[in-house]
């Protein structure tokens, strides 16, 4: 897919507003200062973060309700939206839909690589 526009992700995922913010927020820079470059790759590369977060459940029962929603959203017919993950393959956003995309028993997944753009 390769590199996307704000616009076009937005059009594309509608109500990922609120992603896109709190990817920002971490990586310390406006939205509009963003770049994204949209990638499906295998979900065995995110095999740790799968079973670390899996791990917590017992102890933490709301986020696997709230993997559950999504797999539920998922069968519903919503798009998978992508995990935002940084320069190091780190995901900053959307750990819960690897869960939920391992449980459906998904292949690859939608991964937005972002970075703050270079000021000139």
């Amino acid at each position: 897919m390769g590199a996307i526009r704000l616009v076009e992700i937005r059009k594309r995922y509608p109500g990922i507003d609120n992603d896109l913010a709190s990817v920002a927020n971490g990586l310390g820079c406006r939205v509009d200062a963003l770049e994204i470059e949209l990638v499906f790759e295998s979900l065995g590369r995110f095999a740790n973060t799968v079973s670390t977060l899996e791990a917590t459940y017992p102890q933490f029962p709301q986020e696997n309700m709230r993997t559950d929603r999504i797999v539920r959203l998922l069968q519903a017919g919503h798009p998978l939206w992508p995990v935002f993950a940084d320069a190091r393959g780190f995901i900053v956003e959307g750990r819960h839909r690897v869960v939920a995309a391992h449980r459906l028993g998904h292949a690859s997944i939608p991964v937005a690589k972002v970075r703050m753009r270079e000021t000139p």
